[in-house]
């Protein structure tokens, strides 16, 4: 089995032109029968461009290689729990990774989920931050303690 220097096609031994594109095949271009490749197919085995068929499942997706999306990822993580704890004025802890992580995802490349994470994690520092600052004002106000103590003292009541 020889293979076309042009198109890449295969073609039987004993061809002296490619049968896909008509290119004129020399002995030296494929000796012995072997692929001027040593042993390994060209790029594009099809001729014309065309992209090989599979028996049973059809045309072969010409896929791009994937990004990478591990920061991405990480960043949507940490923004939906920041934005889960936010109300507990913890929701910062776990922000500031978030926007980091989204941020430096969005250099390289763009992506919605680190879009998504960049926002939440934002969301989440800003209003954590607050429910912070608000829950660290009502338990340390005397307020709050006068009144948990009286609740103290009527559960005891009520328990005893």
């Amino acid at each position: 089995m020889n293979f076309c220097i042009k198109c890449g096609g295969k073609n039987t031994a004993g061809n002296s032109a490619c049968a896909f594109c008509g290119h004129q095949m020399t002995p030296s271009q494929s000796a012995f029968g072997q692929s001027p490749y040593n042993g390994i197919p060209p790029n594009n085995p099809m001729p014309n461009n065309s992209m090989p068929v599979h028996p049973q499942f059809g045309a072969i997706a010409n896929t791009a290689p994937q990004q990478k999306q591990g920061l991405a990822i990480t960043s949507l993580i940490l923004g939906i729990i920041g934005f889960v704890l936010m109300c507990c004025g913890l929701g910062w802890i776990v922000g500031i990774p978030a926007i980091i992580c989204g941020a430096m995802h969005l250099k390289r490349n763009k992506s919605g989920m680190a879009v998504a994470g960049l926002i939440m994690g934002i969301i989440a520092t800003v209003i954590g931050l607050i429910m912070a600052i608000y829950w660290t004002y009502i338990f340390t106000s005397p307020e709050f303690w006068d009144a948990f103590e009286e609740a103290m003292n009527a559960m005891r009541v009520f328990l005893f």
